[in-house]
Formats: C-alpha cells, sequence, structure tokens
C-alpha cells in the first residue's frame, strides 16, 4: 500500500497507545462511536517491521495488561494529577469489558494484575482487528524524516512518500527496550515543536552497584526474599532479589523509578519482626551458649543472606557471648540495610522511560498540545510512568482514548 497525500489525522506509533487510538475511532469501545468515522482518513506510520512487539514482550508473552487498583498515585511524574482524568474517563473496566466483547479471556495473578490467558498476541490482534477498516491504513516499515506545520496542516516526509493531515498524534512510547525499536524519536518531535522534555531516564530497572563495594554480596545471586523500602515519598513492599551485579525483583524495580543518581538506599530485608528483640531474648536462653547469630537470623530469612549479615560479628562468637548492642547493631543492619547504587541496568533492561513530553503544556483532558493546535502526545511519550503491575499499558489505552473522545468532540464541532 502506497502512501496517499492527504489524511484527516496521521499517528506516529503504532504500539500500545497508537493501535488503542486509532481503534477507539472505529469505534471499538461500542460507546461514542464517531457518527462519520468512516469518511475519517486515518494513517498509522510506524519503524517497525512487525507491530506491538512491546505488548507481545511485555509479561514474559502474557502481557500485563491493567491493574485492579488504577490511581494517580500509581505513576511517576512531576505532575502525577495530570492523569486522572483520563484514568478516569477510561478504567480497567472498561478494557476488560473490551476484551470479553472480543472473547479475549484473562487471569487474576496477586489479586491485582490482569494478564491475558493465552499470551500477549491476543490484544495485539485485537487491536489491529479493530483497525482493518477501509479508511485506517497503516504502514510499516516506514522512517520518518522530517515534519513540520504549514498554516493548519502538519507536513510529514518519509522514506516512503510525504503526508499531510490537519491533526498530529505522537504515539511513539519511550526508550525502553531498544531490541524490539524502542527510541526516542517522540521526544525529538516534541521538542521540533517547542515542548519542554522532563529528562528521560530508564525506570522500572535494576540496578547495579560499585563491584568491589558489592563483592560480599555478589555471592547471593539468586538469593530472593520479601522486603520493604520507602523511597520518593512511597513505600513499596515486595519481593527482592540479589543479582551478581545488584539488586532487582519487583521492590527494586519499582524503587528505581524513584531513584536519583548517588542516593542511598535503606532497605528492611526483614519487616514485621523485631529482630533485635528476637535476638537479645534468644541470647537469654538456656541453650544460647552454643547458638550462632546465623542460626536465629536463618528462621526469618535465607540461609545464604544470613551467613553474609553476621559477617561483620567476630567470627564463631555464640548469642550468649555478644552483648546486647552487637546484637542491636545486626538488627539495624538488617532492617536498615543501606547501600548505594551507581546507577541501573540501562534502557535495555529497563520495563519504562520515565520522564517525557512536560505535562503542563498539554491538555489533560484532550492530550492536545497547549503550545501547537492539533498536536497532541499519548503513551509513555508523556511524563507519566506507571509503577510495575500494568499501570502503563492502562496508562496507554486510557490516555488513547481520552484523545480518540476529545478528537471526535471537536470533529463534530
Amino acid at each position: 500500500m502506497q502512501l496517499g497525500q492527504s489524511y484527516d489525522i496521521v499517528v506516529i506509533g503504532a504500539g500500545a497507545s497508537g493501535l488503542m487510538f486509532a481503534a477507539e475511532l472505529a469505534g471499538c469501545t461500542g460507546m461514542e462511536v464517531c457518527p462519520f468515522k468512516d469518511s475519517l482518513r486515518i494513517c498509522l506510520l510506524d519503524h517497525a517491521t512487525r507491530l506491538g512487539e512491546k505488548i507481545r514482550i511485555s509479561g514474559g508473552g502474557r502481557c500485563n495488561f491493567t491493574n485492579k487498583k488504577v490511581t494517580p498515585d500509581n505513576f511517576v511524574s512531576q505532575n502525577p494529577k495530570f492523569a486522572k482524568h483520563a484514568l478516569n474517563a477510561y478504567k480497567p473496566d472498561d478494557f476488560l469489558r473490551l476484551l470479553k466483547r472480543n472473547s479475549v479471556e484473562w487471569v487474576l495473578k496477586n489479586d491485582v494484575q490482569y494478564f491475558t490467558r493465552d499470551g500477549s498476541h491476543a490484544i495485539v490482534n485485537l487491536l489491529l482487528k479493530h483497525c482493518d477498516t477501509p479508511n485506517i491504513e497503516i504502514h510499516n516499515p516506514v522512517r520518518v524524516l522530517e515534519m513540520q506545520k504549514e498554516c493548519n496542516e502538519f507536513r510529514i516526509t518519509c522514506d516512503k512518500g510525504e503526508v499531510r493531515a490537519k491533526y498530529l498524534i505522537i504515539g511513539t512510547g519511550g526508550m525502553a527496550a531498544p531490541a524490539v525499536g524502542a527510541t526516542d524519536f517522540g521526544l525529538h518531535i516534541a521538542r521540533k515543536f517547542g515542548h519542554t522534555i522532563v529528562p528521560a531516564k530508564p525506570a522500572l530497572v535494576p540496578l547495579v552497584f560499585d563491584p568491589k563495594e558489592w563483592e560480599p554480596f555478589s555471592q547471593l545471586a539468586g538469593v530472593s526474599l520479601r522486603a520493604i523500602i520507602a523511597i520518593g515519598g512511597c513505600v513499596f513492599e515486595d519481593d527482592m532479589l540479589f543479582t551478581h551485579k545488584g539488586l532487582s525483583g519487583p521492590l527494586i524495580l519499582n524503587a528505581s523509578s524513584y531513584w536519583e543518581d548517588g542516593q542511598e538506599l535503606s532497605i528492611n530485608l526483614c519487616p514485621g519482626i523485631d529482630l533485635a528483640e528476637v535476638l537479645i531474648e534468644a541470647s537469654k536462653s538456656s541453650g544460647s551458649n552454643k547458638s550462632k547469630p546465623a542460626s536465629i537470623l536463618e528462621q526469618y530469612m535465607p540461609k545464604r543472606l544470613a551467613a553474609v549479615m553476621v559477617g561483620a560479628l567476630p567470627p564463631n562468637r555464640n548469642l550468649s557471648e555478644l552483648g546486647h548492642k552487637a546484637l542491636r547493631q545486626l538488627a539495624d543492619s538488617i532492617h536498615n540495610f543501606r547501600v548505594k547504587p551507581t546507577g541501573t541496568q540501562g534502557y535495555k533492561k529497563a520495563e519504562a522511560m520515565s520522564g517525557g513530553v512536560d505535562t503542563k503544556e498539554v491538555d489533560s483532558k484532550s492530550m492536545q498540545s497547549k503550545l501547537v493546535d492539533g498536536l497532541y502526545f499519548i503513551g509513555e511519550v508523556l511524563d507519566i510512568t506507571g509503577h510495575l503491575g500494568g499501570y502503563n499499558f492502562q496508562w496507554a489505552w486510557s490516555s488513547a482514548v481520552t484523545c480518540a473522545r476529545a478528537l471526535k468532540s471537536r470533529l463534530s464541532e
């Protein structure tokens, strides 16, 4: 299919948000169907050979497509309240109804996370099916070379031709997962049109440490445990994983979205237990002259971790030979496990990007630029980053539907 010369709407990016936007205009939700949708000419441009690749690989191939409990508090942003309108306009239950109408089954994990039962391809196929209409064209792979606004029209120059449109939608996503084609192209577009960019960085990503400082803990690679961390005004309790290079697991991925360079972390490795009290009481028992501190700690944490945590104590000392002060210090080193990351594993291992187009310059009720009429931003390219657990996909659905409905209303005027 050759690129046409003129469209009503051009969408840059045919991923989660771009496909959802077009599907909504085609009436996929069954609500507020655009009365003149069949006459609209819509064009989606994407650089990827295979569409929806981020959807396909997410959730281990099963796509954690939303979460049962979604609020603006589940998002990292300079202005998290920006997401409120869109999240209220199109909720998780709305997306579930879309899946049900299209016979896509799901499973609920940990009482809050929704995954597809048969694989993430079901989500991609659903969106592509609703975009398979005569008035929606999808062109890929296409490389966008240049774009500008002339009078009331956007002109987009591609390697396969030139297109024009009255409305331009940027749904390019972020920079996470470059292996499947993620780039910062959307941010370049925003800058070109005068938008401020909140500095972007990898989010939902493992943290790494100085090899020498981490050496005592590198032997714990593969050890996981439940832990708590307070960071950025949030408190997370989840599983944490030790790796050869540092820390990972859901707890750390969420914390990474708030972590700043040079910031020290304090992690409670044994929540819900007062280890100082446990150790001191154990030291008073009749068998304390034979009990080692590690043997007590092993009751509350993995054995390998317990062995490392007692490493600072005098060797071969029994509980009865250690004073209360030493036991309290040991307990504090576990409840207040302090480490300073040197960085992250980068976009290659990140599940999302934080930062993006500054939401102060975007209308939250339409996703339209406040600087350029007819220019809209949806999805991850905006400075809205969800916590781990399906929140980023919900933002893609919600922002796309909000944008599509706002355009329907505008076109009806």
